[in-house]
């Protein structure tokens, strides 16, 4: 209900229109219905009937305040028909909240695949929900690239080790491009071998965490419609998030 009054308050600042917080209400639900999106008030959801899914989604979430206490944005996009499937505010980022989410808004839809961020916690989410795990190699490359920049920016790298390190991310970004899973997983190899000459965090990606998660990463080569990164969402947070706001929220 504060929303609503919020509104109402800022329209009689600016329009110098004074309307009841109830008419603010009324309207929303309105153009709501015509576009065919149903609101929860309850459960703070909002979801997408528009059209049926494809099946093929990204998610992720954003932090945010509300009254002074942390909240998240769940988010939950249509890679293929390129629109948001439901949003929904939480006051927590648990297991079963996330699981919900996805549950009640894709309810009656196909659920064919998630592509989502590193987290380790979506592993299990996913793995419950029985469907194909997409881990997005964009945030795979920034993870390796802020390595790279920290090192940098502490000295503790000289400009040889700078520049050799800049040119072993771009051949690990490249190993996307080929669709042989031996090929890939070569060339995975050959980066550890680089084990001395590599910073510890970075052997840690490739030698730890893309060894253990190396399919959910491939996941795209055995059907084309998985995105192989959430570019799609962030393009929708640039779309919807007021420039401010953006500068407070966290991946």
């Amino acid at each position: 209900m504060n929303h609503y009054v919020k509104t109402a308050k800022k329209i009689e600042i600016s329009l110098g229109i004074k309307i009841s917080h109830q008419s603010v209400r009324n309207w929303i639900v309105e153009y709501a219905k015509d576009q065919n999106i149903e609101i929860n008030e309850e459960k703070s959801l909002i979801k997408n009937k528009s059209s049926p899914y494809s099946g093929y989604y990204v998610y992720d979430e954003e932090y945010l305040k509300i009254n002074s206490k942390k909240h998240y944005r769940l988010i939950l996009y249509d890679h293929i028909n390129n629109i948001p499937v439901g949003e929904q505010i939480v006051p927590n980022l648990k297991s079963k909240t996330i699981t919900e989410f996805i549950e009640t808004i894709t309810e009656g839809q196909k659920l064919i695949s998630i592509t989502t961020d590193l987290n380790p916690a979506y592993n299990k989410i996913m793995k419950k929900l029985k469907v194909k795990h997409q881990l997005c190699h964009f945030h795979l490359m920034k993870n390796i690239n802020d390595i790279i920049r920290i090192n940098n920016f502490k000295r503790k790298l000289t400009k040889e080790q700078y520049t050799f390190l800049k040119e072993k991310s771009k051949e690990l970004k490249q190993i996307f491009n080929n669709t042989s899973i031996d090929e890939i997983k070569q060339t995975i190899n050959k980066f550890n071998k680089l084990s001395d000459y590599l910073p510890k965090e970075f052997i840690k990606i490739t030698t730890n965490h893309l060894k253990k998660n190396l399919y959910k990463y491939l996941e795209y080569i055995t059907d084309y419609n998985i995105p192989k990164t959430s570019n799609n969402m962030e393009n929708y947070y640039r779309q919807t998030d007021p420039e401010h706001i953006k500068k407070i929220y966290n991946e």
